[in-house]
């Protein structure tokens, strides 16, 4: 609570990175806020949900092994989210019929009804976070951070 008050008095004298830190931990706080009073999803959970989903609707198969690599985590981790998610009841386990030894995770109708709440719960944020912006400035801000993210990219390449 002290830092964020911290953070509000010195917000206008931050720097670029210190603003888009700030930007990134209070869009974190919101949306947890408005995931745990809406989904009661715990922390990582409505990325895999919304990946399952995804999956799901395009026919696709997505393995733990996928979804550890796909969110740059570890498969003890991926594994214990996966057994929360099945204890919720949102995601069962079902034979890979491409390799009977493998099992795929899925959503199940609940599963399916927790991503479109984490979808909802995601747009909303975002709505708030653009609030008062009209669309030219909301896309002059994504070109201008796409721009500082692939200025970033190029730097760390060489």
């Amino acid at each position: 609570m002290i830092r964020d008050e911290l953070y509000k008095n010195m917000s206008n004298k931050m720097s670029l990175p210190g603003l888009l830190r700030r930007v990134d931990r209070l869009h974190k706080l919101a949306l947890r806020n408005r995931l745990v009073s809406e989904v009661k999803a715990e922390p990582g959970q409505p990325v895999i949900l919304m990946i399952l989903e995804k999956a799901a609707s395009s026919d696709y198969s997505v393995s733990q092994n996928d979804l550890a690599q796909a969110l740059h985590v570890s498969d003890p981790t991926i594994t214990t989210s996966m057994k929360s998610l099945i204890r919720q009841g949102y995601v069962s386990r079902e034979q890979d019929p491409a390799d009977r030894r493998r099992m795929l995770p899925k959503l199940t109708p609940q599963g399916e009804e927790a991503a479109k709440k984490c979808r909802r719960c995601f747009n909303k944020v975002n709505a708030e976070m653009l609030d008062g912006f009209s669309k030219e400035e909301e896309e002059q801000l994504l070109s201008m951070v796409r721009r500082i993210v692939a200025n970033l990219e190029k730097s760390i390449d060489r």
